[in-house]
């Protein structure tokens, strides 16, 4: 009896679904035929019944995630950017040459722009009001009737409005800046690659960027953290996931990684082509997947991404104290052509079992030693030369600075008197000037005047 209560109860065990905590992927390529153009961009519809691709020559893709039909949009430009107004009214789609265009399920309007440079990003904010556009010379403005020049800011590629903030984040070759109050500020400052892609976290508590680097950028909110990847990847674009808890990035490659804020795992892709694009399907396990190569005639892609489940949960990263570095100490300050510069950085970290890395780049002369302190041996050129410090503490925690070393002879900056040349050397003797003569000539004459007056009352 009791062996049959054993078995019973096993039996049950056995039967009980655990969930699973491991995301997992199928991907399914959907036939539109012949693809004839890459294509770049993907935006859902906010009630999920289809999503608009852009592509290149003017090229759009309606897609409900199963069909595919292309429609006509009668400009030559290669269409970029792409963003659904949030409460369903219209698209509005951006591209090269100041091209504007909205959609609204039926037929497309071309809008007036005041630029011809090329149109990279745009995203509507979250109550309608207006979008924000980038391009390669400036960001703007569209409230849906006209579009206005807000800010000159070279190469922005991306732009993000926070979920649950007033602000927005527009990424660039030359970093990442926040705009706020009609206002734009540098937040994260960095010119290694263009920023292709910027994501939030469905609370707004954070976002991450992606671009042309091996490094995914964290914003929460108060400051920027780089996470490195590990590999040299290019990514494209990112996209969080609205019932998950993780974003999906692609790249080129076919590259397909997952990432929580913290950590990430890399997919197995289903092609080597590269991936320009991604949107997830609203309160879906489905994403969008875009794409192709430059290289091939037919070289368009979509795939279909279903995802089910979440990443397991693994510890923040936030949590680690980062480094801060105090000072670089040069000595000397100023140093001659071929000769040495000890360079000195204090730095700090408040976790005990923390070692640092240091990493030097001045990019020209030689470095010897490791470190804190180190030995650089200047070129024989002169000039001024920027050193970039950066210090790791091991665990996601990595912090940049840097200083400017002039390399000048001793003949130029004056602090050896033996280089004076001789015709600039001043005599030791005193020549007084024309206007003490003067002076002195005039006090004269006034005296022997007083005197001989003297006399002459005295007689």
């Amino acid at each position: 009896m009791k062996k049959i209560l054993f078995l019973v109860i096993i039996s049950l065990f056995l039967l009980v679904k655990f969930p699973n905590t491991t995301a997992e992927e199928s991907f399914s390529t959907i036939d539109c035929g012949i693809l004839e153009y890459i294509h770049d961009k993907v935006a859902w519809k906010p009630d999920g019944s289809y999503a608009l691709i852009s592509g290149k020559n003017g090229d759009i893709v309606k897609c409900d995630g199963t069909n595919c039909i292309s429609i006509t949009s009668d400009v030559g430009s290669n269409l970029r950017g792409i963003d659904w107004r949030p409460d369903g009214k219209y698209a509005t789609i951006v591209g090269s040459s100041g091209t504007i265009l909205n959609y609204d399920g039926n037929e497309i309007t071309k809008v007036e722009a005041p630029t011809t440079e090329n149109l990279w990003g745009v995203d509507w904010k979250n109550d309608n009001s207006y979008a924000l556009i980038v391009g390669d010379e400036s960001v703007l403005k569209y409230d849906g009737k006209s579009v206005k020049h807000l800010f000159d800011l070279p190469y922005g590629k991306c732009v993000s409005w926070s979920p649950k903030q007033d602000i927005a984040l527009i990424g660039s070759n030359f970093g990442v800046y926040i705009y706020e109050g009609d206002t734009l500020s540098s937040g994260y400052e960095n010119n290694t690659g263009y920023k292709y892609g910027i994501t939030w976290n469905n609370n707004g508590d954070f976002a991450l960027i992606v671009g042309a680097e091996d490094v995914i950028i964290k914003y929460d909110g108060e400051k920027f953290i780089e996470m490195p990847i590990g590999e040299e990847d290019w990514f494209m674009d990112i996209e969080w996931k609205p019932s998950g808890n993780y974003a999906l990035i692609v790249g080129l490659a076919g590259e397909i990684i997952k990432h929580d804020g913290n950590t990430y795992e890399r997919i197995n892709s289903p092609t080597d082509i590269d991936l320009n694009g991604i949107g997830w399907q609203p309160n879906s396990d489905i994403a969008l997947i875009v794409g192709g190569s430059w290289l091939r005639t037919n070289g368009g892609i979509i795939l279909k991404c279903v995802s089910s489940g979440d990443l397991t949960p693994q510890p923040d990263l936030t949590t680690n104290h980062f480094p801060k570095i105090n000072s670089i100490l040069l000595e000397p300050s100023t140093v001659e052509p071929n000769s040495k510069c000890t360079i000195t950085v204090d730095a700090i970290d408040e976790d005990p079992d923390d070692i640092l890395i240091y990493n030097y780049d001045i990019g020209i002369g030689e470095i010897t030693g490791t470190g804190s302190v180190i030995v650089w041996t200047a070129p024989d050129g002169e000039g001024i030369y920027p050193l970039t410090v950066t210090v790791d503490d091991g665990h996601g925690g990595i912090v940049t600075d840097g200083k400017n070393i002039t390399v000048q002879s001793n003949e130029k900056n004056g602090n050896n008197n033996d280089n004076i040349d001789n015709n600039d050397k001043k005599d030791d003797s005193f020549i007084p000037s024309f206007e003490v003569v003067l002076v002195i000539g005039a006090i004269g004459i006034a005296y022997i005047f007083l005197v001989k007056r003297k006399i002459f009352h005295s007689n």
